[in-house]
């Protein structure tokens, strides 16, 4: 037997969940060898919220709490999230470090974002190995509409060149280490872009790989070391 339905409530300390049909309610509990996806993926019961849309199968129909043995979830989109992904995996010039798990980050993450975090797929922007007029542009570009949106998650996965006493410089895909402050986009202006986004609630994750743009100079070891020399350039925390 098979049923459709919306998550109502859900138990997890005894794996149970109340179902929504189109007229009424339905409690199931779980099977012991129950099988439980969400967008595609296989997942763990306790990954389930309330609002999921949802199947399950169960063998027995006339039980008031059957025991379903396997479950298979969708999180319906929420139009209040979006999502910026700028992701530097290749670049032009051989003396960058190729950044292969940028572009492996991204798709997953892609992947998650819409399956996980119920943001809608066109509601996320993602700017593969672009280059540097690509990066000023195009985040300007989707910010505005972002700003619709009750919460925007911005994600940079890129190198960064940094020396240890300039702010660092994110690194796209025409990038010359030999002109590193004209070809690099300063993380600085970056972060003032997402600052700009009337979003109520915006967040920020940062998977910098440094680099150093000269044979003597010692960058910052860290993401967190990059922001710490962004942050005394900018007109507020």
């Amino acid at each position: 037997f098979a049923e459709e339905g919306t998550i109502q409530a859900i138990r997890y300390d005894v794996r149970s969940l109340t179902v929504a049909r189109a007229a009424s309610e339905r409690t199931f509990v779980l099977a012991p060898n129950c099988s439980v996806t969400l967008g595609g993926a296989t997942v763990a019961f306790d990954d389930l919220r309330r609002g999921d849309t949802l199947g399950v199968t169960f063998d027995d129909a006339s039980s008031v709490s059957p025991a379903v043995t396997s479950i298979t979830a969708q999180r319906p989109p929420d139009p209040k999230k979006w999502a910026v992904l700028i992701a530097g995996a290749v670049f032009d010039d051989s003396t960058v470090p190729a950044f292969p798990a940028a572009a492996a980050e991204a798709a997953r993450l892609q992947q998650v974002l819409t399956s996980r975090y119920a943001v809608p797929t066109e509601q996320v922007v993602v700017l593969s190995d672009p280059s540097r007029v690509r990066l000023e542009q195009g985040l300007p570009d989707a910010l505005p509409k972002a700003g619709q949106g009750s919460q925007l998650l911005v994600v940079i996965a890129c190198p960064a060149a940094a020396d240890g006493k300039s702010p660092p410089v994110i690194i796209p895909k025409d990038f010359s280490r030999l002109r590193a402050a004209e070809t690099g986009v300063p993380l600085a202006a970056v972060l003032a872009e997402v600052e700009k986004c009337p979003s109520p609630q915006k967040i920020v994750f940062l998977d910098l790989a440094p680099i150093v743009t000269t044979a003597d100079a010692a960058g910052p070891s860290s993401a967190a070391a990059q922001v710490d020399l962004v942050r005394g350039t900018r007109s507020r925390p």
